[in-house]
């Protein structure tokens, strides 16, 4: 496919530092958005001049897979985190002598102008579709939101915080405050302008900082008794 709009969060760039697992990645957006330009004989799902968005990967076999949870693939870290395709081969050879090189990350590494992707990391759109502006979802809205919307179950009128705000956080903010309508979402981060951002989105309140340094912030903010804050401590220090 031809990439039109990689998306690159935080997560994929972790890769690179180590502290996400995986190995070294060379092309590592989680996410992206592109049209297709030719389908292997197994693809029945899209055709060539398809606009699509990228995704993880899954083997669309296993239990987790056929229940309708791909995110819990039995064989997710094969698919997506291996830097090759699960039988080890590789979707990508670098233009000077044919190298392989790491690739197939969340089953497409989209930060080129072509990839290979699997078939279960494209989901068609339709043709006026903005990509630059859909591409997150593969990653960032669906973990944030998902998280908000489906994990926790958030409920109405309820109070929410959301450390760290950027394309997760975000999405989490936004599906708290704007779905669920908690009374009260807490945006945490160390970037003033994403606080702002928050606020704009649906946070209530913003608090500037590292978690550990917020704990007193977030109890002014809740003004509640003292076991949310011993709650919260007790997370931090697993952090």
């Amino acid at each position: 496919m031809k990439v039109r709009s990689p998306s690159l969060p935080s997560r994929a760039q972790g890769a690179d530092t180590g502290t996400f697992p995986s190995l070294s990645i060379t092309n590592n957006p989680l996410t992206g958005a592109g049209v297709v330009i030719s389908t292997g004989s197994a693809v029945t799902t899209v055709s060539p001049g398809d606009k699509v968005l990228l995704s993880f990967s899954h083997c669309e076999t296993c239990k987790e897979c056929t229940s309708g949870h791909p995110a819990y693939c039995h064989t997710f870290n094969d698919h997506n985190l291996g830097g090759a395709r699960p039988n080890t081969s590789r979707a990508m050879l670098s233009s000077e002598g044919g190298a392989k090189v790491h690739s197939s990350f969340f089953g497409q590494s989209s930060f080129a102008n072509h990839t290979l992707v699997h078939r279960s990391s494209v989901v068609r759109v339709a043709p006026e579709t903005e990509l630059a502006l859909f591409a997150p979802l593969g990653c960032g809205m669906q973990t944030g939101a998902g998280a908000v919307l489906n994990t926790l179950d958030v409920k109405e009128g309820s109070t929410v915080a959301v450390f760290g705000v950027g394309s997760a956080g975000m999405a989490a903010v936004m599906a708290a405050g704007l779905i669920r309508k908690a009374k009260m979402v807490i945006a945490v981060d160390l970037q003033q302008s994403r606080l702002e951002l928050a606020k704009d989105l649906g946070a209530t309140h913003g608090v500037l900082g590292r978690i550990r340094m917020c704990l007193s912030r977030l109890g002014q903010c809740v003004r509640r008794t003292a076991w949310i804050t011993r709650w919260t401590a007790r997370v931090c220090r697993r952090w």
